[in-house]
């Protein structure tokens, strides 16, 4: 078996010297155009709005699930950065919805001096979210085709601000 036959675990690979396309979504290659499932890129739409395109050419799962690595610190990195990709904008806006109001009640029990393993306890879980919603974020854009995962209270009212940008 040459190595050409192997399989790619990798989520991302080069086509030719060009650009990085998610391996799920590259169907085939038509006259130089790429054809990806979720939009169609033709000559006659090339103007239209690319949902994998960010500003500066980022890797759309990596910078949405950097938003939630920070708490409201990448939050509010990735809503400045980021000013065209509405998926991003989503988990930025959701980020900032669901780290800060817990990073402030983390704080109040350390003024209200609950007992140290309770804070312990409340950080560690504070943690497992966000590194579980970088998770979700991560593997929506990567595997999903840029699927939100929405928090019960919060996502909505993301996507709400999202939607009155």
């Amino acid at each position: 078996m040459s190595s050409n036959n192997l399989a790619s675990f990798a989520p991302y690979r080069t086509l030719g010297a060009q650009r990085l396309l998610p391996q799920r979504d590259l169907l085939k290659v038509d006259h130089g155009f790429h054809i990806n499932s979720p939009h169609k890129v033709s000559p006659t739409n090339l103007g239209s709005h690319n949902q994998w395109e960010t500003r500066y050419g980022t890797r759309v799962d990596m910078l949405s699930a950097f938003a939630y690595i920070l708490g409201p610190l990448s939050a509010l990195a990735v809503l400045i950065i980021e000013t065209q990709n509405d998926y991003v904008r989503f988990h930025g806006y959701q980020s900032a919805l669901f780290t800060t109001p817990i990073i402030v009640f983390r704080a109040f029990l350390s003024i209200l001096q609950f007992p140290q393993w309770f804070r312990t306890f409340v950080t560690v879980l504070i943690f497992v979210g966000q590194l579980y919603m970088a998770f979700r974020a991560y593997i929506d854009a990567s595997q999903n085709g840029l699927s939100r995962f929405q928090l019960p209270i919060i996502g909505p009212i993301a996507s709400q601000w999202l939607a009155d940008e």
